[in-house]
């Protein structure tokens, strides 16, 4: 009951901000995988993720802003039902259906919509060097600034020319977004990077978005490319 409860919760408050499509169709045997689905409201974003596999099990979870520490993950076993196309889950039948690589979930009078994520971009698990900021580039000397996005644990490490930084994330696929924590930071005294220090920690509190083209990830504002940066 206690994981019923945690699904509906999790469910309900997203749906009556979605748009329904009379594009889904049903008897789809292609649902299964993993989906994101992203809520703002007045308090914060709420980014939500949902795996759904063939072998009988449901991951689902939420993460809070702005420290995406608060987070609720859940997993259990559930009963496909492929005359119901959808699955049965702690006594509750849940219709899934498919349009453009969207999920969208039916209960009752409810209705959730998510983006699938066919395949995840290289851009975690990555050392990212810095090499252009402002529209400068910069000429390689001494120890550059950089990021590293691990997703086991949701965190940021860097370091910005001076101190090290780390800041717990969370990647939006489908609109390439990342969301980040407040960043934290050492406390060194650095007189020749400082400029460099504080407008690179100025990129990762401003930007919107990220590209990806080869082994370069920009960080953009809008589509106005602030940093970018080249895989080691």
């Amino acid at each position: 009951m206690r994981y019923l409860s945690l699904l509906a919760i999790f469910l309900f408050s997203v749906a009556c901000n979605l748009n329904s499509s009379d594009t889904y169709y049903k008897d789809s045997t292609n649902w299964p995988g993993f989906y994101q689905g992203l809520q703002k409201t007045d308090r914060g974003t709420i980014l939500y993720e949902i795996t759904l596999n063939s072998s009988g099990e449901i991951i689902f979870g939420s993460f809070a802003s702005p420290g995406y520490d608060n987070k609720s993950y859940q997993s259990d076993s559930i009963a496909w039902n492929e005359s119901e196309s959808g699955f049965s889950f702690k006594e509750e039948t849940y219709q899934v259906q498919l349009a453009q690589n969207a999920l969208k979930l039916s209960w009752e009078e409810s209705v959730l919509e998510l983006q699938k994520v066919e395949e995840l971009p290289p851009l975690e698990n990555i050392n990212w060097t810095l090499i252009e900021i402002g529209g400068k580039k910069l000429k390689k000397q001494g120890k550059m600034p950089r990021i590293l996005l691990n997703p086991s644990i949701n965190k940021l490490s860097g370091y910005d020319a001076c101190n090290y930084l780390n800041a717990a994330y969370k990647v939006y696929y489908p609109k390439q977004e990342i969301y980040f924590s407040p960043v934290a930071a050492t406390r060194r005294a650095c007189m020749d990077t400082d400029s460099l220090a504080r407008a690179f920690k100025g990129v990762l509190a401003s930007f919107t978005k990220y590209e990806l083209n080869d082994s370069l990830l920009s960080l953009k504002a809008e589509e106005q490319v602030l940093a970018r940066f080249k895989a080691d």
